[in-house]
């Protein structure tokens, strides 16, 4: 196992870290600290290929373990599965979306120990609320019936059964919460012509209300305050991505920034951009920083020490809410092993490890 060093170790963590020549066991917590260390990684790996993968890096020993969920459940057959999407803590459980496996995977989140798994057809993104959790399905669609819309299931955290369901839009991906609402952004993605809304559902009669229209393939969602911010892909052709803004269940401007990825801390939007010309085959690659408050950009470049030249394919973005350090995940060829890449707050590159294929999300545990 690869040892990171030069890495700032926190001495007052209590972890207790148990290890065998066969198998490595994630550290059990033993007294809740309230700050964010450790993390899990979920790498994608290539569709098809059913090798997505579940990274682990442990703050105490500063070490990172590649693939904990197969070293840790190696009776689960097919390891983690086929392409995975997307990574959620919410009561002491880990989940893990798989998509082409059709499973949601849930996990003790202190030791990733496997606890069962929920079938979910096309499952894609997933977030909670007041004690449930809910997950996006493309459903079942083909090529020959993509127009089909998706749906939203709620999940009871307690038995892993699915409680209730909503159609939505075409493709929904990710979901937000704000002021007792849901909303979806539905992308359209699996056909020619592009969803460009945010479905508004009830959570109490979970139902849609209404949907908002901001632009061709929003994917991303996220909340800042009561404000929504949703990144729509354009049609990788002619309509640049933006990120645009919601207030008040209505669209009321955009940024302006071509934006491939990007993440919320605090009063900072982190985004990834990768500008592509198509017609060129070029990509000009950006790390920006947007103040919300201020509604301006900070720079176009949080890494500062030019180490942003070893990063191939920018695709994964975090900040530890905590100790704002910034995680960048390059997917490098898309089909070999990726990389990681922390950088300090000043952002100088702390540290980089090599993953598993596609590294995409991060999730902190509170320790």
């Amino acid at each position: 196992m690869k040892k990171i060093s030069n890495f700032l170790v926190i001495s007052n963590l209590l972890i207790l870290v148990t290890f065998s020549s066969c198998n490595s066991v994630v550290p059990q917590y033993e007294e809740t600290i309230n700050y964010h260390t450790s993390f899990f990684l979920l790498n994608e790996g290539e569709w098809s290929k059913n090798n997505a993968t579940l990274g682990f890096f442990n703050r105490k020993t500063t070490e990172y373990k590649r693939d904990v969920f197969s070293q840790i459940n190696p009776n689960v057959v097919g390891g983690m599965g086929d392409v995975g999407n997307d990574l959620m803590i919410y009561g002491g459980k880990l989940y893990a979306v798989i998509n082409c496996s059709n499973l949601v995977r849930v996990m003790n989140a202190k030791t990733a120990q496997y606890i069962g798994s929920v079938n979910i057809t096309n499952c894609r993104n997933i977030n909670f609320y007041n004690g449930k959790v809910y997950v996006s399905s493309w459903s079942d669609i083909t090529y020959g019936n993509a127009d089909k819309n998706g749906y939203i299931v709620e999940i009871d955290t307690a038995n892993l059964q699915i409680i209730r369901k909503v159609d939505v839009g075409r493709q929904p991906e990710e979901i937000e919460f704000l002021n007792g609402k849901m909303y979806v952004a539905n992308s359209g993605g699996y056909t020619a012509e592009l969803d460009s809304t945010i479905s508004v559902v009830n959570l109490q009669t979970f139902t849609e209300e209404k949907k908002i229209v901001v632009a061709k393939n929003p994917q991303k969602l996220c909340k800042a305050g009561n404000t929504l911010y949703t990144l729509a892909l354009g049609n990788y052709y002619d309509i640049d991505p933006d990120i645009y803004v919601i207030e008040n269940d209505k669209k009321v401007g955009n940024l302006g920034i071509y934006a491939s990825n990007f993440c919320i801390c605090g009063d900072s939007l982190y985004i990834l951009s990768n500008e592509t010309d198509w017609s060129a085959g070029t990509t000009v690659a950006k790390y920006i920083i947007y103040n919300v408050k201020n509604q301006q950009v900070v720079t176009e470049n949080f890494i500062t020490d030019g180490t942003q030249e070893n990063i191939a394919t920018s695709y994964g973005i975090a900040v530890n809410p905590t100790t704002k350090e910034i995680f960048v995940t390059d997917a490098k060829n898309y089909t070999t092993s990726g990389e990681l890449f922390c950088f300090s707050p000043a952002g100088k590159k702390l540290w980089n490890v090599s993953t598993g294929v596609i590294p995409k999300k991060i999730v902190f545990l509170w320790e």
